[in-house]
């Protein structure tokens, strides 16, 4: 009679599941799947940084030039050190570089098993691949807690630069003339995203509601030919 020799998940699993060691495995199934499925959206979120690079492109964030005691800043800053490969962590809480992470364990999968050296520089979809189609390696290993923790923090750093962003689709700036910081009136300028059932693009900047029948109108406005804005802040 064949007995599979049992010891529970190093992941700290809620219900301490085990993990086959027959296999060589030190995780359990379930936590293996979210490790392998943290890897697709990491891909899937550093793709949405640029496009919430910007203050403002959140409905969280206040957007750059709005009026106020504290106005928003140019840029997200969080968002800048996570696309940054010289982000350096101090302290707990602080943003990792995504790429850097991913490129050091991708390396020491390499050096380990033998793997052909990275040609050109890293990329977070060249080395978030590397690590997922070695996946069932890296969970036998004993420093899979500390792999598993890192791709657990960029997760949830990238899951709170980038918000609710997923959801919706850029369609421009706002092209509403508002009154500038000399009194001249200018273009409004903030992010414009629409939503997948939205019938309404609203402005979070000056308040704009832009109705689905007037979408031609607002797409016009993106052009070089829009000479002049289409309307003016109430």
């Amino acid at each position: 009679m064949i007995t599979n020799s049992i010891r529970r998940c190093v992941l700290d699993c809620p219900a301490a599941r085990p993990a086959v060691a027959d296999l060589g495995w030190l995780v359990c199934g379930p936590c293996a799947n979210q490790l392998a499925a943290a890897l697709h959206d990491v891909v899937e979120l550093w793709g949405l940084l640029p496009e919430v690079l910007e203050s403002g492109s959140l409905p969280t964030d206040t957007p750059r030039g709005s009026p106020g005691p504290t106005a928003g800043t140019p840029a997200r800053l969080a968002v800048i050190a996570l696309r940054d490969p010289r982000t350096t962590r101090v302290d707990d809480g602080d943003p990792h570089s995504v790429v850097a992470v991913l490129s050091a364990w991708a390396q020491a999968v390499r050096a380990d098993r033998g793997l052909f050296a990275r040609r050109g520089p890293a990329t977070v979809p060249g080395e978030a691949r590397v690590l997922s189609y070695n996946l069932g390696w890296l969970i036998s290993r004993s420093w899979i807690t500390d792999f598993a923790t890192e791709l657990r923090e960029i997760h949830t750093q990238l899951r709170a630069a980038c918000g609710d962003f997923d959801r919706t689709i850029p369609v421009g700036h706002c092209p509403t003339r508002v009154l500038g910081d000399d009194g001249e009136p200018v273009a409004c300028g903030v992010h414009l995203r629409a939503g997948l059932s939205a019938d309404v693009i609203r402005c979070r900047g000056c308040g704009t509601a832009w109705p689905f029948t007037q979408w031609p109108e607002l797409a016009y406005a993106q052009t070089p030919r829009a000479a002049r804005p289409l309307r003016r802040a109430a």
